[in-house]
């Protein structure tokens, strides 16, 4: 077997992996977000969105990156002592800043939600997401370290099944015993604790990063370079994809805070593909690049952001055509009103699908400094759109700076993609089902949605219709390999069952 077909199997498979769990987090996300909203209305999500965007801020400036950094640096030597010095290394930086920065947000939780956000019934949120913080930077080192070490399985246990299903278990509880947002929110921060503890004490039981023989080698110099670059880069992206909620919450209201939350929830179900291969793409891309061989980097690339698009386009296709049918199905017609909000978030995300393991890629080769000043031009232009046009707009100004600011971030990337590695980020086969899915499904709408009108009871009867079309149009025009054919059999394996029908219906469209 060659070294291109090996790459390409840790791909699918491990892609596939990450992928079932992504779907179960998600759906538990959704469900809970969806109980919330239609409980605690918009003010409730609202304060809840505002409290997990400032969790998500704090986390990533207390990592300093070094998540990152480990999942890069521990598949590039086999050398157990600089396998422990990596994570040794790591947790040494993290936790201390963690508990400081936990400790300092518990404190001014009060002025933050009384003279910034103009929410006093906020304070206490805020302080119980203070109190988590080392928590959920312990989680996120420890799924860096499982990412480093390739163990998928692992990762999709933890972060993606334990955390957001005793998430949603807590949350349901909390509602059913009749708390109201600061049980809600109390009941996000048990899911914190678990999550990070249970990630901890993976990593100690299973792995010899902490707990060794081999004398650790101090890396805390050359993590510290590669990671500042990584964490500013990851602030900056996430003043990209959050911004938004702290400057709709500034200018307008926490009932708006809320309506945009929710349709920004429904938009990010288009980023499932991007995060299950990304996980996996990463160390395999970086693997392919530390040993030199070019052309299963460029093979993995076109592979992994094929199947990205693929998953993408059925959201972002519904979120188009009928925005409005499905905020009422979900989250009910309260909702309805971000429809419109809901539509330009999808072409924001359809960028995503199309060339968004760009980052990802120049992470591997060791880009973070492109990627930082990168990730800076975004932030920048993200919230200058987000003044200029919230003010005005309101939700859908945070939409429209939202677009931009993603395509600013993929026109960066994809350029200096092209420049250090010569992988165009858009290939042949991502055009190609972009194009004829697009054409199939416009056809679909114009003879079966428009001439009935949008409805829920509608979109049920369309729904089978596009399926097999969509599926015939994945087969024939997205350049199915044999890597990916054969991997047909690992699925067959697992199942105990014949797919030879699909194995000959796939070879047949092909043709």
């Amino acid at each position: 077997m060659s070294d291109n077909e090996t790459a390409l199997e840790t791909l699918l498979s491990g892609g596939s992996i990450v992928f079932l769990g992504l779907i179960l987090q998600n759906l538990t996300t959704f469900v809970a977000k969806v109980v919330i909203a239609r409980i605690l209305g918009q003010r409730g999500i609202g304060e809840i969105a505002l409290g997990v965007t400032i969790l998500a801020f704090a986390t990533s400036f207390v990592l300093l990156g070094m998540n990152t950094a480990v999942g890069r640096y521990l598949p590039r030597q086999d050398d157990q002592s600089f396998k422990r010095g990596v994570a040794v290394s790591a947790l040494q930086i993290v936790l201390p800043i963690s508990l400081v920065v936990g400790i300092a947000l518990f404190v001014l939780a009060e002025p933050l939600a009384t003279r910034v956000f103009d929410s006093p019934e906020s304070a206490t949120t805020l302080a119980i997401f203070g109190v988590v913080l080392p928590f959920a930077a312990m989680m996120r080192y420890a799924i860096g370290a499982m990412q480093g070490l390739k163990r998928s399985t692992a990762k999709v246990l933890i972060q993606n099944i334990l955390f957001p299903v005793s998430r949603f278990a807590f949350v349901i509880v909390a509602l059913v015993l009749g708390a109201e947002v600061v049980g809600v929110a109390g009941a996000y921060g048990l899911a914190y604790v678990l999550g990070g503890a249970v990630g901890m004490g993976y990593i100690l039981r299973q792995s010899s990063l902490l707990t060794g023989e081999a004398e650790p080698t101090s890396m805390h110099r050359e993590l510290v370079a590669f990671s500042l670059p990584a964490m500013v880069t990851a602030s900056m992206l996430l003043i990209h994809r959050n911004i938004d909620i702290l400057v709709v919450g500034y200018y307008a209201s926490i009932d708006v805070v809320g309506v945009y939350d929710v349709v920004y929830t429904l938009a990010t179900l288009m980023g499932l593909g991007l995060s299950a291969f990304g996980f996996i793409f990463l160390p395999v891309f970086s693997e392919a690049e530390s040993d030199g061989r070019q052309n299963d980097m460029r093979e993995v690339f076109a592979v992994a952001q094929k199947w990205v698009l693929i998953i993408s386009l059925p959201p972002f296709l519904a979120f188009l055509l009928a925005p409005e049918v499905v905020v009422s199905l979900t989250f009910g017609p309260e909702y309805v009103t971000g429809s419109l909000t809901l539509s330009v978030l999808g072409i924001a995300y359809l960028t995503q699908g199309l060339v968004g393991l760009n980052g990802h890629a120049l992470t591997a080769v060791g880009e973070t400094r492109l990627l930082m000043y990168d990730a800076l031009a975004t932030a920048v232009a993200n919230l200058y759109l987000n003044v200029l046009l919230v003010p005005r707009y309101g939700a859908l100004g945070a939409a429209i700076a939202t677009v931009g600011s993603f395509v600013v971030l993929n026109l960066l990337c994809s350029y200096q993609l092209h420049k250090r590695t010569d992988i165009v980020p858009v290939t042949k086969q991502t055009l190609m089902v972009a194009t004829m899915s697009s054409i199939v499904t416009a056809t679909i709408y114009l003879t079966l949605g428009a001439t009935a009108g949008a409805s829920t009871r509608n979109m049920v009867l369309t729904l089978p219709v596009f399926a097999v079309s969509y599926l015939v149009t994945i087969v024939r025009y997205g350049g199915i390999t044999e890597v990916e054919l054969a991997y047909l059999d690992d699925i067959e394996a697992r199942l105990g069952r014949d797919l030879s029908n699909i194995r000959y219906w796939v070879r047949l469209l092909r043709r």
